[in-house]
């Protein structure tokens, strides 16, 4: 049986992955929309509510596309909404507010394939802190850096000193990183601790690969470090656990073995070597191709939701 219906990727304008994923389909013959926001012009949809389910219709020019139609969604980038320039700061912010409320409401309903359908946590707030990661991957058993949450300069060198006085520091509100390799950064940072805590990682490892979580498989570089996907199974468990079929995870090697040092819910192809990005975009196609072939998206129902999960979400 040949795939039939409209193909939906969500993603900012040039995005690599959602637009060699619609490259992909379209050369297959399938019908793909690529928009940054499908649900505002030029695009007009009807959603009529009280039905169980919601009776919906989305156009896009003269095609018109009701929920069964649509064959598969990817989401990329939750954040990736279009915003015209003549708003005022104030009515923007309620306007996307309201935007993302109805597209999250209108992916949790489609029957198809949706490839990262976004939770509230999630797409409203996909950036997390180190600390706040740690917990999380720690749950899945997967390997963590030892950290350092402190507000006492003092105790921030001592914790140095077992690496001759370098530390990583990670900021609580952000998932940046900043090495502290230099009395300069030391000076700086006891200007912070002043006011509020801060978090230290070890210094940051020369290099670190990235596993990129698709389902029910992960894809790494050919040069990835021996044993890494002994993490396999864990990064799995870290996927279904976040309710997220798409992910990126960065793993630092050094002399006490794995450890994970973010996160990310919107993977960058970049981090990839050229034959990871083809099978990422191979098994990314295959997925959204898989409904309609006759094979159900069950995950989504089976995956607990993040209200579920403890002292993970604030």
């Amino acid at each position: 049986m040949e795939p039939r219906g409209l193909f939906v990727i969500i993603g900012a304008a040039g995005d690599e992955c959602a637009e060699r994923v619609a490259g992909s389909l379209r050369d297959a013959g399938l019908e793909v929309v690529l928009s940054a926001d499908p649900l505002v012009d030029p695009y007009d949809l009807t959603w009529r509510l009280g039905s169980s389910p919601p009776e919906d219709e989305i156009s896009w020019g003269t095609r018109a596309a009701s929920p069964r139609e649509i064959a598969g969604v990817l989401v990329r980038g939750a954040r990736a909404l279009v915003e015209p320039d003549e708003w005022t700061e104030k009515d923007s912010a309620y306007v996307q507010s309201e935007r993302h409320a109805a597209l999250i409401a209108w992916l949790s309903a489609l029957p198809c394939t949706v490839i990262n359908r976004p939770s509230p946590e999630y797409w409203f707030r996909p950036a997390r802190s180190f600390p706040e990661w740690s917990a999380i991957l720690t749950g899945c058993g997967l390997p963590t850096a030892a950290i350092c949450v402190t507000n006492q300069i003092e105790a921030a060198h001592d914790w140095a000193g077992r690496w001759a006085g370098c530390a990583t520091y990670a900021p609580i509100t952000s998932s940046s990183r900043y090495p502290l390799v230099e009395p300069a950064h030391w000076n700086e940072l006891a200007k912070l601790t002043a006011v509020l805590p801060v978090c230290l990682l070890p210094p940051c490892a020369a290099s670190a690969s990235y596993g990129t979580v698709i389902r029910d498989q992960v894809v790494w570089d050919d040069d990835r470090p021996r044993g890494v996907a002994g993490l396999e199974p864990a990064l799995l468990r870290l996927g279904s656990q976040l309710k997220l079929d798409f992910l990126q995870i960065e793993v630092a090697c050094d002399e006490d073995g794995f450890h994970c040092l973010s996160v990310d819910p919107d993977p960058k192809l970049e981090r990839h070597d050229e034959e990871a990005q083809g099978r990422i975009i191979a098994n990314l196609v295959e997925l959204l191709l898989a409904s309609e072939h006759g094979v159900p998206d069950e995950s989504a129902k089976a995956r607990p939701t993040a209200h579920s999960l403890p002292e993970i979400w604030p």
